[in-house]
């Protein structure tokens, strides 16, 4: 998420705590999904069950940039989640 934004070390803490009370340990045939709500945050899912959320639009933004962002480490991941769709 560094890569793509700032933010302190409190607000880091703050961050994580938030993700670990979201997201439960997975077994194989598990699904995860973060839902980005612009201007809002994070709403997480595991096998379709809301499991929490981060009400934060800057945590939203930089955690889907690390796959979506344009400086992700992962350029080939990103261009075949962005495959097909279009820009306004």
């Amino acid at each position: 998420m560094r890569r793509h934004g700032e933010f302190d070390a409190a607000q880091a803490e703050r961050w994580q705590a938030q993700l670990t009370a979201a997201l439960p340990d997975v077994r194989r045939g598990d699904r995860l999904a973060g839902v980005h709500r612009p201007g809002q945050g994070v709403s997480f899912f595991h096998n379709g069950r809301l499991t929490g959320e981060v009400a934060d639009a800057t945590f939203a933004r930089l955690f889907f940039a690390i796959w979506l962002g344009e400086a992700t480490s992962a350029p080939e991941l990103r261009q075949a989640l962005i495959a097909g769709t279009t820009r306004p």
